[in-house]
């Protein structure tokens, strides 16, 4: 086949919706489909966007013009009047975007059928409330309407589509994965901590994402606060680009005296991701929502037990199986951090379901079985 996906930046930095994409073309392209990716060149990654392009996986950014939280790409629409003809389906990427109302309107003139992958974007949350609310009501809906197929991750965005008023057949259940074989061989753990200055015998806590007010890290590190007080020897790790929080994350770590004991590391990718994954002996994610967010898939394929809020998309699949489930309460985020770090018994049995886990449910492998079906059944129409 050949395939078409849509984003409105591509950049490791910008996290899971690019990761998702990243890992689904790489798959596609691995497979023999031609694969093109359209974008903006909002924070484009040239290196990253070397390392992925092939004979059957090329890459077209655009010149981006930032308005109003919108990434505008005046060339993409007479590049998709030339081009999208000669593509079997269109994968689309977030539901709110520019691209999306150009390919839309292209889709429907060559008759291509689209799919459309919602990466938890679903409600109005955050300050972008009343923007997301207009485009909702003067795009996004012809947008979902017009869609052959909407991809969720789990049970809790697929109700979020049927709220929007889409037929239950067109909604489609498709998790996030994560590449297995990256994970199989890990370096020893002292390559991470002596890089960083950091004794071996050190309690490792993990943070690894966006430095975003939605991650929830003021909360992990009033936790780890009073985790310090409970515990010797442990240090936080917060791996991740700035997303607008940094500072902020700074100052309280200086206000709360923990500067010996927090290390930034700023974004980590490929192999310096995986030596942070190694290293720790917690992964938290105390998120005040995520819908499935795919570090907590890369810390159960490392065998590292995890701790996540209930506002995780996939916090059922945590619970007592991987590790703990808590509410956004310092309190019972330190007891959770400290029940692992205090147990190996109980860091060998989450470590060892989470690798079972993801090799059983959550390897590319499997899941782009399912996807293909889908392009299939938008392509015939079915």
């Amino acid at each position: 086949m050949k395939i078409l996906h849509v984003l409105p930046y591509f950049s490791p930095r910008f996290g899971g919706v690019v990761n998702v994409c990243e890992m689904i073309c790489r798959q596609l392209a691995r497979n023999g489909h031609k694969v093109t990716i359209l974008t903006s060149d909002h924070g484009f990654d040239e290196e990253f966007a070397k390392s992925m392009e092939s004979e059957n996986l090329s890459i077209v950014r655009f010149r981006n013009l930032h308005a109003f939280n919108f990434y505008l790409t005046p060339g993409l629409g007479a590049w998709l009047f030339r081009n999208l003809k000669g593509y079997d389906v269109v994968h689309l990427h977030n539901v709110r975007s520019y691209q999306n109302n150009l390919v839309r309107k292209y889709a429907g003139k060559y008759h291509v059928p689209y799919v459309l992958q919602a990466h938890g974007d679903l409600p109005h949350l955050s300050q972008k409330q009343m923007l997301k609310s207009i485009y909702d009501k003067v795009w996004g809906r012809p947008i979902l309407r017009d869609s052959a197929r909407c991809l969720a991750s789990n049970q809790r965005e697929r109700e979020q589509f049927l709220q929007c008023g889409l037929e239950s057949e067109r909604v489609e259940i498709v998790p996030n994965g994560v590449d297995a074989d990256e994970f199989r061989t890990l370096p020893g753990r002292d390559v991470f901590l002596d890089k960083y200055g950091i004794r071996d015998d050190a309690g490792i806590v993990l943070f690894l994402g966006r430095l975003n007010k939605i991650k929830g890290l003021d909360l992990l590190i009033e936790a780890f606060a009073a985790l310090r007080k409970e515990k010797e020897g442990v240090k936080l790790v917060i791996a991740g680009p700035d997303d607008g929080d940094a500072r902020a994350l700074r100052d309280q770590v200086r206000q709360l005296g923990l500067r010996d004991d927090v290390v930034f590391t700023g974004p980590l990718y490929g192999r310096d991701k995986v030596e942070a994954y190694a290293c720790a002996d917690v992964y938290v994610l105390p998120s005040t929502y995520d819908m499935f967010p795919v570090t907590v898939l890369e810390a159960c394929a490392c065998g590292i037990p995890v701790v996540v809020t209930e506002q995780c998309g996939i916090s059922a699949l945590v619970k007592g199986r991987v590790g703990h489930v808590v509410r956004r309460d310092a309190g019972q985020l330190m007891a959770a951090m400290l029940d692992i770090l205090d147990d190996a018994d109980v860091r060998h049995k989450f470590g060892d379901n989470g690798i079972e886990l993801v090799n059983r449910q959550f390897t590319w492998e499997s899941i782009m079985g399912k996807l293909m079906v889908i392009y299939r059944d938008s392509v015939a129409g079915g």
